[in-house]
């Protein structure tokens, strides 16, 4: 963390955002090893942080042929080495201390969960528990297991243990091993109703399915048993694997009935089992802070913390930002608590597709909203008339609405998916699409029957009229008594012909099929698209049968409802991995995934796979609800030891309610990467920060828009002057009608002003163009929001570079905080130092000649430039350079502040400074780089010259090093109190470069 002193903005600043995302990975721990065999990144600001020393004995347990032929690579040795260390170390709190593997998809998390297992079952500790998420995942697990030459059980679920008798106890091969159970399988319940968590620790603490057990009857055994059983969970070291732990996340902490089963019961086993190794592995195990709370060994709260609690956790992640949660990360990497490896995007390719929408499909979404404007104004009086409590009534409402036009916003792309995914195929590609939802529930809500159809099924349709039949009263609200007395509520006529008048407005409603169905139709059908979902049936069109003439026609113009494995058998457990051997085999070359198929698959152009040749094209679109979900479902075409990388295309429609995913998916890529990576931008190789609407500066920009009319930082391409007052009446009138509609499908209170994801939901609720009007003028108050922020210095983007031409350290480090002596966690890695920079920003005209010659390209304007007006009592001279491909804006160097924080438009550039000849430039710069090395830029008039920074080439910086979310607190109420001697104070994440 850095404080700088103040800048003007018109004399450049002494840190910019660094532009170094990513650095290629070096292994700096171990010397043994061979190195990964795919092209692996680290996040610059993490790579810059080691990982402390460690002597744990690894290579006395691990096979040499495993170090030696490469079976686990560097990267993944690491990754062992560090959770053992870890594993050795007890909490404050007195449990053992967890790790996190924090991985991008495809490093290989399983291979390094399979080295920890391998230590452990070679050092004497012969029971660990695996959870995942999917059944399909047994497979991958056993593989992991057995590339290592690791021979140990694997136990898949709990059925082995079912058959184990209390007379004779487990059978042998089941006595010792790693228990592979899905998440779901932990919170069921097994034979006469016992949980499975019970009989699940009781086999790893060695408890009564593998022992006699004492005769019935037997109080005084039956004590001594369950006594014995309490002291083996409290004294159980195995392991316990978190496979995808981002499935934990929803947990409460006081509120254990709002949160979810999975997460409880993590929860749960984490208490019962306080001396169990615990291993967290996610590529997206942190997307939200609020979801942290499940990773309660990792030290982060509790006795001997920063953080007395979760809550104090939470709540301090929530004030501080995303410059807090980038630094937490870089110190638990410090510590020896996790670490994250990606696989490098650097030859994967992210295009964004548009996808126009023609007259045909405006007026198909135009007429959906209608009838929903129709929906709520007649559910408004149908209420009313009723009597019955709208509060209820509306959530449902909202949430249905949002649901309907997410699913439409996803049948205006079709058309451009499937031309996508035709010229990919006609190309040699292979074609990977990315789905969330299948519309299931709709065809289940039908209660379709396998058989013939009239035609494809709407989900869009379905749960429109699902929420009529459900939610549209016809009926007077009861009494409970009356209830009681078997009374029949009254009938109103009333509202019964309007739920008529709006069953017979969604008939004629035109509404796109289920686009899962549509894209199987139209990309050859079955037999040539591998569907990788959870669900069970689909709407097929029938194949042609009878002679070969006739076969090869094609298909037939008449669908039917297909069950996609037979009813009451394992088909469907295996179905998933079946459809994807078609793929990884060419028989298939279209892939269709969901949610239910993005953990884990690999769908990527690996060296073992058939259709290795094959470039993938991944398209995506339908944006998840989470960025975990999109993380995870890059990671399907992209992973280690491909011959190919894939190129990702990104499918939007120009609706602007639809930015409204993409926000969510980009404020939650932010978080991810601060936390998981180090840096907010480190998340994935797709950049969705230009989406990122829901920050300060966004609840701050539509408070504005609520508050103003009008502004002229609208630019939302209408033609005029500023002052022009026919064009401002017309911008009024018009946003005023857009304002008008989003205000009545919204109707937000005073504390819903700011509330940028329910403003950006009411978005989908209006008319295309006026949804487009009111995003486009939201979107240009929010750019005008930042760009002053910015100027101001008061706008942060993620790490950033102290630039200079030299940086020295003024005098020697001191300690602020912690023991001046320690190597271990709780010594050098708590300790905060004070450093103090003294750092030279000028740039020799030498340097700027040789800059201007780098980067000039033909018909650019870049060159030397000087003030028109005096400033100070001297013309001001500066470097503009013109950005590649922008023809208007400029960046600045001058000769006593360096590069500038911001660019410079044209027209302010031109209005301001006058071109320069470079030798009439000469003799003006190198004045200027000289007076500057010891005086600011307000001469010898200025008040307090001897402290003014302002221009001055030789800057003081002072940056805390080492642990600094610890003292973060005492930190900022130390600058609120001198936020006065320190005007624009700027506390950021900072590196020296």
């Amino acid at each position: 963390m850095a404080l700088a002193a103040p800048v003007e903005e018109d004399f450049g600043s002494d840190e910019q955002i660094s532009k170094q995302v990513f650095q290629t990975y070096e292994c700096k721990s171990i010397g043994k090893g061979k190195p990964h065999a795919g092209d692996i990144a680290e996040p610059s600001s993490l790579s810059a942080i080691p990982l402390p020393p460690s002597d744990y004995p690894l290579w006395d347990s691990l096979p040499p042929e495993v170090v030696e032929q490469g079976k686990l690579s560097q990267l993944q040795l690491e990754g062992v080495l560090y959770a053992c260390s870890r594993h050795q170390q007890i909490l404050p709190s007195g449990q053992r201390a967890g790790f996190f593997i924090g991985d991008g998809a495809g490093v290989g998390k399983g291979r390094q969960i399979a080295g920890v297992i391998l230590d452990n079952y070679i050092r004497g500790r012969r029971r660990h528990l695996w959870l995942s998420t999917s059944t399909d995942l047994h497979v991958d697990a056993g593989r992991d297991l057995r590339d290592l030459g690791a021979h140990i059980p694997l136990i898949n679920g709990c059925a082995g243990l079912d058959r184990g008798t209390r007379a004779l106890g487990l059978a042998k091969d089941l006595q010792e091993g790693v228990l592979f159970l899905t998440y779901s399988t932990l919170i069921s319940a097994g034979k006469g109703g016992r949980s499975r968590m019970e009989q699940v620790v009781e086999w790893l603490v060695g408890g009564t399915n593998s022992s006699p057990q004492p005769q019935a009857g037997s109080s005084k055994a039956g004590d001594t048993a369950a006594a014995a059983a309490a002291a083996g969970a409290q004294a159980w070291d195995g392991l316990i694997v978190l496979d995808e732990c981002h499935k934990a996340k929803n947990f409460t902490p006081g509120k254990e009935a709002q949160s979810t089963k999975v997460a409880s019961a993590v929860i749960d086993l984490q208490a019962m089992l306080p001396n169990a190794r615990v291993l967290y592995c996610s590529a997206t195990g942190v997307s939200e802070v609020a979801n942290m709370a499940y990773m309660e060994r990792m030290g982060l709260w509790g006795p001997a913390s920063p953080f007395p609690d979760f809550a104090a956790f939470l709540e301090s992640m929530r004030k501080r930002g995303v410059s807090f949660m980038e630094l937490l990360a870089m110190e638990m990497k410090a510590a020896g608590r996790y670490v994250a490896r990606g696989l490098s995007f650097r030859q994967a390719e992210f295009l964004q597709v548009e996808a126009p929408l023609i007259p045909e499909k405006v007026a198909q979404y135009d007429a959906a909203v209608a009838l929903w404007q129709s929906l709520r104004s007649k559910l408004e009086m149908a209420l009313q008339l009723a009597g019955i409590d709208k509060r209820d009534v509306w959530k449902t409402y909202w949430a249905a609405q949002q649901r309907f036009f997410k699913l439409l916003c996803v049948g205006l792309k079709l058309d451009t998916v499937i031309a996508e995914a035709k010229a990919a195929l006609a190309s040699g590609m292979c074609v990977v699409i990315g789905l969330q939802s299948t519309g299931e529930a709709a065809a289940d809500a039908m209660g379709l029957e396998p058989g013939p159809l009239p035609g494809f099924v709407s989900p869009c349709k379905e749960m429109l009229l699902r929420f009529i039949q459900l939610n549209f009263p016809e009926h007077a609200a009861q009494s409970p008594e009356a209830a009681a007395m078997g009374l029949q509520p009254e009938a109103i006529p009333a509202c019964r012909a309007m739920k008529q008048q709006l069953l017979a407005q969604l008939a004629q409603l035109d509404l796109p099929p289920n686009f899962l169905d549509q894209l199987i139709d139209e990309l050859g059908g079955p037999s040539t698209v591998a569907e990788m979902t959870g669900r069970k049936g689909r709407v097929v069109r029938e194949q042609r049968k009878g002679p070969a003439a006739a076969a090869a026609a094609g298909l037939s113009q008449r669908v039917v409802y297909e069950l996609r494995a037979k009813p009451d058998s394992s088909e469907m457990d295996s179905l998933n991995v079946t459809e994807r051997e078609a793929f990884l085999s060419g028989k298939k070359r279209v892939a269709l995934i969901s949610d239910a198929a993005s953990t884990g698959i690999s769908l990527h152009a690996a060296a073992t796979a058939a259709n290795r040749s094959q470039r993938r094209l991944h398209l995506t679109i339908e944006l998840p609800w989470s960025a975990d979900k999109a993380i995870q479902q890059l990671g399907r075409s992209h992973r280690t030891n491909q011959v190919s990388a894939p190129l990702y295309k990104l499918v939007v429609s120009a609706a602007g309610g639809e930015r409204r995913f993409a926000a969510a998916v980009a404020r939650r890529l932010q978080s991810l990467g601060a936390l998981t990576r180090g840096d907010r931008r480190a998340a994935a190789g797709v950049d969705l920060s230009d989406s990122n609407f829901d920050t300060p500066w966004g609840r701050k920009s539509l408070r504005k828009m609520e508050l103003r009319g009008c502004c002229d930082m609208m630019g939302i391409g209408l033609s005029g002057r500023s002052n022009d007052s026919v064009v401002e009446d017309r911008i009024k009138d018009t946003v005023s009608a857009a304002a008008k509609d989003a205000n009545a499908a919204a109707a937000p209170g005073a504390k819903d002003l700011g509330d940028v994801r329910r403003f950006l939901n009411r978005l989908l609720g209006l008319p295309l163009g006026r949804q487009n009007l009111l995003f486009n003028y939201f979107a240009a108050t929010l750019a005008a929001e930042i760009a002053a922020a910015r100027a101001e210095g008061r706008y942060t983007e993620g790490v950033s570079d102290i630039q200079g031409s030299s940086i020295s350290l003024a005098r020697p480090p001191q300690l602020l905080w912690g023991a001046a002596s320690g190597g271990s966690e709780a010594g050098a890695a708590a300790q905060t130092w004070v450093n103090t920079l003294q750092v030279d920003r000028g740039m020799t005209f030498e340097d700027a000649a040789r800059r201007l010659a780098h980067e000039s390209f033909p018909g650019c304007l870049s060159g030397f430039r000087r003030s028109r007006r005096p400033m100070f009592g001297s013309h001001l001279v500066l470097l503009a350079l013109q950005k590649p491909g922008q023809k208007h804006l400029f960046s600045l160097v001058r000769p006593n502040t360096g590069e500038a924080f911001y660019d410079m438009e044209r027209g302010e550039l031109d209005e301001k400074y006058v071109r320069l000849a470079p030798e009439a430039a000469q003799e003006e710069w190198a004045a200027q780089h000289a007076a500057s090395l010891g005086s600011c830029i307000h001469g010898a008039a200025c008040a307090s010259k001897a402290t003014c920074q302002v221009g001055r080439r030789l800057t003081e910086v002072t940056i805390l090093s080492g642990s600094v979310v610890r003292v973060w607190g005492v930190l900022e109420s130390v600058l609120e109190r001198r936020s006065r001697e320190l005007h624009n104070k700027a506390d950021r994440t900072m590196r020296v470069r």
